[in-house]
Order: C-alpha cells, then sequence, then structure tokens
C-alpha cells in the first residue's frame, strides 16, 4: 500500500526495536501520569493533643510550574508511541501484502488452462451424412427393429411357430372334467414347410439388412474412436505445453513473492524530526 511508505527509509528501526521504544516510552509517560494524578496543593501533619510536637505525612507540591511541560512530555511520548505503533501495523500490512501478491501484481501473463473438446456423439456423425445415407440408416434401424421385434424368440411370430410345431406332436387336447370334458383338435393351417421356408427367409432377410446397418454402426464407431483419439493427443498437447509455460511463470513469480516479501521485512521505521527529541530521551533511558 503506497500510503503505509511514509513510515519508513533507508535508516530506521527493526520491528523488534520500534516495539521496544513504544515500551519504554509507554513506562515513562505512565510515570509522569502518576506524578500529576498525585498532585496535592497542601501538606498534611499530624500531633497528638496534648503535644506540640507535629509529623508530616505528605508535604504538599510547591513546583506547578512543570505540570505544563510533564503534560506536553507525556503528549509527546503518547504521539511517539502512535507513530511506531502505526508504523509497525503498516509494515505488517506490507509484507501481507507482498506475501499474498499474484501474477498481476508482476505483469505475468498466465496461461489458459486448455478445455477437451467434447467428443462427436452418433447423431454428430449421423449428421453429416447427405440425405440419402441418413435415410437409409433410420430405414435400417427401422426395419431391422420391426423384422427383429417380429421373428425373435419370445416375439408373436417366433411364439406362432412354437405353438404349430407343438400341436404337430400333440394335435388333439382335453380340457375340463367328467361330462363337462372338451376335446380340442388343432389342425395345421399351412404347410409345415411353408411355414419354416418363410421363418429362414425372413432370418435371411434380417440378417442381411442387420449386416448392412452393424456395417453403418461400425463406420460411425471408427469416426467416433477417430475423433476422441486426436482430441484426446491434441487436449494433451497443449495441457503439456501449458503446464511447463505456468511451471516458469509460477518459478518467476515465487521469486518476485520472496524479495518482495524480503524487501517488505527488511523496512527501517523512521522517526519523524518532530517526534526525534522524545525519541533520544526514550532512547537514553533505555541504556
Amino acid at each position: 500500500m503506497e500510503k503505509d511508505k511514509i513510515f519508513f527509509a533507508e535508516s530506521g528501526l527493526t520491528t523488534t526495536s520500534a516495539n521496544y521504544v513504544a515500551n519504554l516510552a509507554k513506562e515513562h509517560y505512565k510515570g509522569l501520569e502518576r506524578e500529576l494524578f498525585l498532585i496535592s496543593l497542601y501538606s498534611t501533619s499530624v500531633s497528638l493533643l496534648d503535644s506540640s510536637e507535629n509529623k508530616l505525612l505528605r508535604e504538599g507540591n510547591t513546583d506547578i510550574d512543570s505540570i505544563e511541560e510533564k503534560l506536553q512530555e507525556i503528549t509527546a511520548c503518547k504521539s511517539l508511541i502512535a507513530w511506531l505503533r502505526e508504523a509497525i501495523s503498516a509494515k505488517t500490512r506490507l509484507i501481507n501484502e507482498a506475501a499474498a501478491s499474484s501474477y498481476g501484481n508482476y505483469g505475468l501473463e498466465v496461461p489458459e488452462c486448455p478445455i477437451k473438446e467434447e467428443y462427436l456423439s452418433e447423431d454428430d456423425v449421423v449428421a453429416t451424412w447427405n440425405i440419402k445415407q441418413r435415410n437409409r440408416y433410420y430405414y435400417l434401424e427401422a426395419l431391422c427393429a420391426t423384422i427383429g421385434g417380429y421373428i425373435h424368440p419370445g416375439n408373436p411370430f417366433a411364439n406362432a411357430r412354437d405353438e404349430f410345431l407343438k400341436i404337430l406332436s400333440q394335435p388333439n387336447e382335453l380340457k375340463g372334467n367328467g361330462r363337462d370334458t372338451l376335446l380340442y383338435t388343432y389342425t395345421p393351417s399351412i404347410e409345415p414347410n411353408k411355414l419354416e421356408k418363410v421363418f429362414m427367409h425372413l432370418q435371411q432377410v434380417y440378417r442381411g439388412y442387420q449386416a448392412e446397418l452393424n456395417s453403418l454402426k461400425h463406420s460411425i464407431e471408427e469416426t467416433l474412436n477417430k475423433d476422441k483419439t486426436e482430441k484426446n493427443l491434441k487436449y494433451q498437447t497443449e495441457y503439456n505445453l501449458y503446464k511447463d509455460i505456468k511451471a516458469t511463470v509460477d518459478a518467476e513469480l515465487r521469486t518476485f513473492v520472496h524479495e518482495a516479501t524480503v524487501s517488505a521485512q527488511n523496512l527501517k521505521i523512521t522517526i519523524p524530526d518532530s517526534l526525534k527529541p522524545i525519541y533520544d530521551k526514550i532512547q537514553k533511558l533505555g541504556k
């Protein structure tokens, strides 16, 4: 802080010496205050009623001309203490300011930490295709989902085929008891060979479309992997460069901060001309 530098000069007191002088000045003015506070403008004596002998208990002050001088000296001591305490606080602030200083205080430019680019998504890749490619991709997804959702195990056509094969070996089924027993007869509505032919054909059609879809998905995956690898490499290269530059700047900052802190710690507290008489007197008291 610029305003704090008024307390310092090339020669002067260290913080320890300033504290010592301030403490001596306080002890000195406290002594003067005791003298002034105990002032009595009359003497006190005591005697026995049957004796003419008086004993002096307390002698009244006869010198009151020095009161102003003592008040002035007390004021000078307090002024010196105030100056020294403020100077010590100012020095502490300057030391803390130096220790807390950062890049901008020394004109150091800190590089920006690189940010890794976002990876492409599947939608991003598909978005680069022309209208024909994109339509084909969406068509294949829908077709494979539709056919697969019909012929795969647990789905309608696969379940119907399982039921068909079951009734071939069990064409009749009894349900109920006694006179209420019912006989169910199951008769195939198509030839088994035709069912298998259609089922296998749908399987083959599904596999063909799924293979084409898988090829497109593989192409997307390759693009995504390439994008990820390139962006990872780019980021790592930029980050390594950033770390090197940052390390250099940080080293410079540490040097500047150390020098500024040492400089602040070595500041000497100067004594204003008006306070030098009381300072010299207090100094002599301490010897």
